[in-house]
């Protein structure tokens, strides 16, 4: 990134925290016994271990940094300021985390391509130097706004799961999109704050159904046994073999009960459809997040440095559209030189694609693409 770029994003970074930094600080609950962290913007450094005694710590600290990132730790500390073994754990809320490129296998479409950091030439492949100049190359994952519809559904499912098989309050969870490829579930109260790791190991493993074991799946009731149910009832020709699919007629032939008929089923054959139903029913959670209690998090209303979107709460998931509602709040028109940017809908407009040239857009898609590490600002702007 250019220096003129950079300094670009840090007038641009500054006044927005300036202009919101009371209302980010109102969103986290507690942020008193919590550990704050930023990525300075200028240096990319890390910056961890603060705390704050009041709400104008909180804001003064905001004024006098530029961050990059801005996170806050998950869990509650007597001395969040201390060193991690000298903190003291009083408590953590339960954290979920949904990110597009753990859902290829679910139809997500990650696109990945490179580029040279010095002349803009693009690669499809990954390549240690541009073969134009010899300069560096850069990777750039781009995802869809078809593929965060995927992602939405799959944190769809997950809410159902902590609601219904749970039981959790909806009034005690909170959904975020992140600001990059997918969404946060933060749960919250007495309900979850003692769990400890071995406690959201298990919420894990039901979440994801990484232990599930069709022989033992007896609650009709749950969501795994009704697609056992429809599978073994009305078997999908698509997915079995011919001596599968007879072998399923045979063993239901006389025989009601769906677990005795899982039982007596060969048992390559009943791995095959317990993972078609972890397929189905597991739900793509990023493990380290829910389980490590010592977690920081992106704060609420945050800048996403690497994208220019925003972590945005999400009140109706339903019509919730990231490249809408999550944008950098500015539609001033700015110059950039873009490298390189496939089609990109943002806004209801679409723009692009684009290829080394100098365009005029709005402010919310200059600031992606310069996130993205795609574009530069043009001098005067």
């Amino acid at each position: 990134m250019k220096s003129s770029t950079r300094l670009f994003l840090k007038q641009l970074f500054k006044e927005y925290y300036f202009l919101r930094s009371e209302r980010i600080l109102g969103l986290v609950n507690r942020v008193h016994q919590r550990e704050i962290a930023y990525t300075d913007l200028e240096s990319g450094k890390m910056v961890r271990h603060i705390s704050i005694s009041n709400d104008q710590e909180f804001l003064k600290m905001l004024s006098e940094i530029t961050p990059l990132h801005l996170y806050h730790s998950a869990a509650y500390y007597l001395f969040p300021e201390k060193e991690m073994d000298k903190k003291t754990l009083i408590g953590c809320d339960l954290i979920f985390d949904i990110d597009a490129d753990k859902l290829v296998n679910k139809g997500v479409r990650v696109v990945k391509f490179y580029l040279c950091s010095k002349c803009g030439e693009k690669y499809d492949v990954e390549k240690s130097n541009c073969e134009k100049c010899g300069n560096p190359i850069k990777e750039v994952t781009w995802v869809d706004n078809e593929s965060l519809e995927v992602v939405k559904k799959e944190t769809k499912r997950l809410l159902s799961i902590l609601i219904d098989d749970f039981g959790f309050p909806e009034e005690n969870i909170d959904i975020y999109f992140s600001g990059g490829r997918g969404y946060h579930i933060h749960v919250f109260g007495d309900l979850v704050e003692r769990l400890d790791t071995n406690m959201r190991l298990e919420i894990v493993d039901y979440v994801k159904l990484l232990s599930y074991d069709a022989r033992y799946d007896i609650n009709p009731n749950r969501r795994t046994f009704k697609v056992l149910k429809r599978v073994l009832e009305k078997p999908d020709i698509n997915f079995f073999e011919k001596k599968e699919l007879e072998e399923i007629l045979r063993l239901r032939r006389g025989e009601a009960d769906i677990t005795q008929v899982v039982r007596r089923m060969n048992p390559k054959l009943r791995q095959k459809i317990e993972e078609y139903i972890k397929k189905e029913e597991g739900v793509e959670i990023d493990p380290v997040v829910t389980t490590d209690m010592h977690r920081l998090i992106r704060f609420p209303e945050s800048i996403h440095g690497g994208s220019g979107l925003i972590k945005k709460r999400v009140y109706d998931i339903d019509e919730f559209d990231p490249f809408r509602e999550a944008i950098f709040p500015s539609d001033r028109k700015v110059k950039v030189f873009v490298q390189y940017s496939p089609k990109i809908v943002i806004n209801n407009e679409e723009y692009g694609p684009f290829f080394n040239e100098v365009v005029q857009v709005p402010l919310y898609l200059a600031t992606h693409l310069i996130c993205k590490g795609l574009a530069e600002i043009e001098r005067g702007t």
